[in-house]
């Protein structure tokens, strides 16, 4: 029996599955089996499979009606009989020594998984996913993410190798009928490890698509993404509420604010104006929960006081302060911020609108708007001013 399972859910990727699945015959760790799930494919990714799986006996084919990523992964696991498991998506591909780094440090380790560096892929060439850069500076094993925190970043399934017993014991399925379906198993299985083994090598290229369609994460302003990521958010922000350790909520809830909604409102000019009213609908329920309060008593601006406490005070998007955010919909002023000038929605390479030190490093009101033009500073300015008083 082959120790390691690799799950790949295969639906309408013709134009990338041979290079997805040459990349795991290429690996120099050969100890494994290939679960291939056709997820009702219309177009020739079965019969591509199928070719794989005559040649090589390591590779199944596994057919099941469309029922999307989720339950074609789940039903890779229910197929699986290696004691690791490996995710991989069918349009993504793998450098030929990923399996071998990350089984490889957790035969040393003991760990409940490894999880590893991740590429973007282009036709043009790789590169450093940014959003994960600062979680794998470094190798380090037998760690946890209550000791490296940039690890709450680490969020997807296919960049990591996890123990069968790990995963049955904490029973985790993918929610089924949804986008967005890695961060409620990811999230709580860093927090639910004895530890975790990081590899600073890249184990995984993940695919900007340029024909074929668009992957999950390139279709953002579809509303059902939407819903479906902040569905993601508010689950395991819950877990981490009744299970998980101290401070393990206000760690993720941080990230939130300053990753995932930033991720939205940077771009949110573009926009309908359905998706722009969906959007407030949504998060401001989500940020309006008492679970967001972070257990402190019913008081809109205590977020603001702990966000500025733990050094989270940033600005999301265009000219949105962490202060702002979390008081959004009592500061009502997003259509103020969607006219700035380009120049004042600028964001810097760290995330920061540029003059909003100034506003963090004095309580003069008439600094909060320094280097922004006179007409901007007349839009946003009263704004930026009752938020100083809660500095």
């Amino acid at each position: 029996m082959a120790r390691l399972s690799v799950i790949v859910p295969v639906y309408n990727v013709e134009d990338y599955l041979e290079e997805c699945l040459d990349s795991v015959v290429a690996q120099t760790f050969t100890d494994f089996e290939c679960v291939m799930v056709d997820d009702g494919s219309t177009d020739a990714s079965a019969a591509i499979a199928e070719r794989y799986a005559a040649r090589d006996e390591r590779f199944r084919l596994v057919t099941q009606e469309n029922g999307g990523l989720s339950k074609a992964r789940n039903t890779g696991i229910d197929h699986a009989r290696g004691e690791l498991l490996v995710f991989l998506d069918s349009d993504d591909a793998l450098p030929a020594n990923a399996y071998e780094l990350l089984v490889g440090a957790l035969d040393e380790s003991g760990s409940d998984f490894a999880t590893g560096n991740v590429y973007r892929l282009t036709r043009f060439a790789v590169s450093q996913a940014r959003y994960v850069a600062k979680a794998f500076e470094e190798t380090r094993l037998k760690t946890h993410v209550t000791k490296l925190r940039p690890l709450l970043a680490d969020r997807t399934a296919w960049n990591k190798v996890f123990r069968r017993s790990f995963w049955d014991k904490h029973g985790f399925r993918f929610p089924e009928g949804r986008t967005y379906e890695d961060t409620p198993i990811t999230i709580p299985a860093h927090f639910l490890a004895r530890s975790v083994d990081v590899i600073s090598d890249p184990v995984y290229y993940w695919r900007i698509r340029d024909s074929g369609g668009l992957s999950i994460t390139q279709r953002k302003f579809e509303p059902q993404a939407l819903i479906d990521r902040l569905t993601s958010i508010q689950e395991v922000s819950e877990h981490l509420a009744a299970d998980g350790p101290r401070g393990s909520k206000r760690w993720y809830d941080e990230t939130v604010v300053a990753d995932d909604l930033r991720h939205y409102v940077n771009t949110l000019d573009q926009a309908d104006d359905a998706y722009r009213q969906l959007f407030l609908d949504r998060v401001n329920e989500y940020l309006d929960l008492p679970h967001l309060l972070l257990g402190a008593p019913s008081n809109p601006w205590r977020p603001v006081e702990v966000a500025i406490e733990s050094g989270f005070v940033l600005l999301l998007g265009a000219a949105v302060t962490c202060v702002s955010w979390l008081t959004f919909r009592r500061l009502a002023y997003l259509e103020s911020l969607l006219t700035l000038c380009a120049s004042c929605q600028r964001v810097g390479d760290e995330g920061r609108w540029m003059g909003f030190e100034q506003f963090v490093e004095s309580r003069d009101s008439t600094k909060t708007t320094h280097g922004m033009c006179p007409d901007c500073q007349a839009t946003l300015g009263p704004a930026l001013s009752r938020t100083a008083g809660a500095e």
